[in-house]
């Protein structure tokens, strides 16, 4: 028990939840440009200030839900630089139009795994004669989805059966979770990490055993319900004020 718990212990701080201290010297922004029934989608980057900007990463998730309710997701992620004063386009995407669907756009800039920046974008009410694009927030309610960035099997494996416990155990959890992989020096085993609200809440180095395997995806879940029911009451006392 007590090597289990070295293994999987972990700490966060729950006062953090949903709080992001934003860098101002550089600044992550969404841009979007509509050519028919056609939206492009910018991932873009600002250096504010006169310091070259190293060691950052991008991520920019797009999920579209259409009309009758399917989703699709499109993520994508690099390594850049920027130099003082410099704006940047990370990545470029172009997403079709549909009647009554709905996209929802994310992108987070990190350095060194913290994340310094962030934009989200909503486009809603799409149809021929109606586009309407809202700007959220970092208390954007998430439907409840686990995402993958996982490359390994023992990745797609994990991600599987977290997913599965998840839906299993019938609680929805309204937040963004991620699973993410990447591999480790020698490139033999990966990290896993669980990324709630920009936040790990959940990492350890993945092995070839089932039974390892599956500690992990139980204590995976219990990190993700304690987490969730912890927002559930600091968004409660938010609410009284």
């Amino acid at each position: 028990m007590l090597l289990l718990l070295c293994l999987f212990g972990f700490s966060v701080s729950f006062a953090q939840i949903g709080q992001l201290v934003p860098d101002e010297e550089v600044q992550a922004k969404i841009k979007i440009v509509r050519e028919d029934n056609l939206v492009n989608i910018y991932a873009t980057a600002t250096n504010n200030s006169e310091i070259f900007q190293d060691q950052l990463k991008y991520s920019i998730l797009s999920l579209k839900k259409s009309s009758t309710g399917n989703l699709s997701k499109n993520v994508q992620s690099g390594f850049f630089s920027l130099f003082p004063e410099e704006s940047k386009t990370l990545s470029t995407q172009q997403v079709n139009l549909e009647p009554e669907s709905e996209i929802q756009l994310f992108l987070y800039i990190k350095r060194d795994s913290m994340l310094i920046s962030r934009d989200t974008l909503t486009i809603e009410n799409i149809s021929e004669s109606n586009f309407q694009k809202t700007e959220t927030h970092s208390d954007f309610e998430w439907p409840g989805l686990i995402l993958d960035q996982v490359m390994t099997k023992t990745g797609r494996d994990f991600y599987e059966r977290l997913n599965s416990l998840y839906r299993l155990n019938g609680i929805n959890f309204p937040m963004m979770m991620i699973v993410e992989e990447k591999p480790l020096l020698g490139g033999i085993n990966s990290e896993i990490k669980v990324w709630v609200d920009d936040h790990i809440i959940f990492q350890f180095n993945s092995q070839p055993d089932e039974d390892f395997l599956e500690l992990a995806v139980q204590a995976a879940y219990r990190k993700l319900l304690q987490y969730h029911k912890e927002r559930q009451k600091l968004l409660k006392q938010e609410r009284k004020f």
